[in-house]
């Protein structure tokens, strides 16, 4: 199963939040010693999910309008991943300026890409990565597509995914 293919994103994302910072503390100071003390994040090659049977709900909001929601059950093995990557395949991959995908310091990934699509845009993609590849986790991502030749296939969509490895996937008949 390609989350990328099944929801229409080419990646998983993360939306950034800021809030309000009132501290009196110099924000010279303040900020030196906050980014020296911060644990940084580790670049990650690929990531893989458990062989198995998993059991995905996907909600995909953008250009379309009515959210989508899709559940759906897939059996994923050595080669089904090697062939979808979760986060884009290496053919994917190729008309990207920017492809990052970092472990943080509290076990979560991060993902962004920025890929030239031709006559498709420039299609931004941020993702956050949140649980075990193992047992389950959850997705947020967004992808943002500028510059395409037709305007409405200009925007932003969201995707939100829980998946959940279920049992070993049955031998083939």
């Amino acid at each position: 199963m390609r989350i990328a293919a099944a929801a229409g994103l080419t990646g998983l994302a993360l939306i950034g939040l800021s809030a309000c910072n009132k501290s009196s503390a110099p924000p010279a100071a303040s900020s030196a010693v906050a980014a020296s003390a911060a644990p940084a994040a580790t670049p990650v090659a690929a990531i893989h999910r458990r062989d198995g049977l998993w059991q995905e709900r996907m909600v995909l909001t953008g250009l379309a309008g009515k959210p989508a929601v899709i559940t759906m059950q897939v059996c994923l093995d050595k080669a089904v991943e090697e062939k979808s990557a979760m986060l884009g395949s290496q053919a994917d991959r190729a008309g990207c300026a920017t492809y990052r995908l970092d472990r943080q310091p509290n076990g979560d990934l991060t993902y962004l890409s920025v890929c030239d699509q031709g006559a498709k845009g420039t299609v931004t993609t941020t993702a956050l990565i949140h649980g075990d590849l193992d047992k389950a986790y959850s997705s947020d991502s967004t992808r943002n597509i500028a510059g395409a030749a037709d305007p409405k296939e200009n925007g932003k969509e969201t995707l939100t995914l829980e998946a959940t490895w279920l049992h070993a996937c049955k031998p083939a008949a």
